[in-house]
């Protein structure tokens, strides 16, 4: 092999060395940038959910161990408990509601506990997984940012 052969395959392992850097840098860049969320940031306030499925909004207002959810006729307190920086448990503790026959009905389930996972933040809102065991339904929303 002449001196050309040996350059070109020396320009091909050095290519071939940067392609695979840049590689690697993309994946553990992505799984980095995925992995890091600032959920502290979104334990109180007051958020807004819409369903346009519905047409309907929640207005959650959050701060310290309590959350209380407005949407239409329902006023909810719940009772949260932080299991790490972007997961918690919601339990129900009042149902205040125009509508009375709604806790009668069993709408609410007092006993019902619901795990939610903030699983993207994106400054002025965050998406969450919501679910309730033994139910296998997870449901995702956009939660904004109103205060």
């Amino acid at each position: 092999m002449g001196l050309a052969g040996k350059c070109v395959i020396r320009i091909m392992h050095h290519s071939l060395k940067i392609a695979l850097l840049g590689i690697t840098l993309l994946v553990f860049g992505t799984q980095a940038a995925a992995q890091s969320r600032d959920c502290h940031a979104y334990r109180n306030g007051v958020f807004r959910i819409d369903d346009p499925e519905s047409g309907t909004t929640t207005t959650i207002t959050r701060k310290g161990g309590k959350q209380r959810e407005v949407s239409g006729q329902d006023d909810i307190l719940l009772k949260v408990k932080w299991i790490d920086d972007c997961t918690y448990t919601l339990t129900l503790e009042k149902v205040n509601s125009e509508a009375p026959s709604n806790n009668k009905s069993g709408r609410f389930d007092q006993s019902m506990v619901v795990t939610v996972e903030i699983y993207e933040t994106h400054g002025s809102y965050y998406m969450q997984r919501s679910s309730v065991a033994g139910m296998g339904v997870v449901f995702t929303s956009k939660v904004s940012r109103i205060k």
